[in-house]
């Protein structure tokens, strides 16, 4: 990776990596550096806006998640990000308090298929 620091895939991969081994601030980064490269890089985007959304940065997000959506309208993650969207939305406009909160926490430690339905 040394050799081309503007090869976004690499930074993709580092990223991924990261995630996968709980390093989450750092597959932030990789994940920002990887869309700073390619800018239409939609798989980076995801799970970039997704471990945003995860954090509760909403803000930062949102503008992601309708990135995605533009880049990948019908993709099989499509129905996903549009659900992230508006969760990112609706924390903006309201953020979440008391039992919300709680539900949202709740959900966010859940695994598989259980997570998913509940939380993005």
């Amino acid at each position: 990776m040394q050799r081309d620091c503007d090869f976004a895939e690499a930074w993709f991969n580092l990223g991924v990596i990261d995630e996968e081994e709980g390093r989450i601030t750092k597959a932030i980064d990789h994940y920002q550096a990887a869309v700073s490269k390619q800018p239409n890089f939609a798989d980076a985007l995801y799970n970039l806006a997704l471990l945003l959304t995860k954090r509760k940065a909403y803000e930062t997000a949102a503008p992601l998640w309708d990135r995605f959506i533009v880049l990948s309208p019908r993709g099989p993650d499509a129905a996903r990000a549009r659900q992230c969207a508006t969760l990112c939305r609706l924390a903006q406009s309201a953020p979440l308090e008391g039992p919300a909160s709680t539900a949202y926490s709740n959900a966010a430690e859940l695994t598989g298929s259980a997570a998913q339905s509940l939380l993005c």
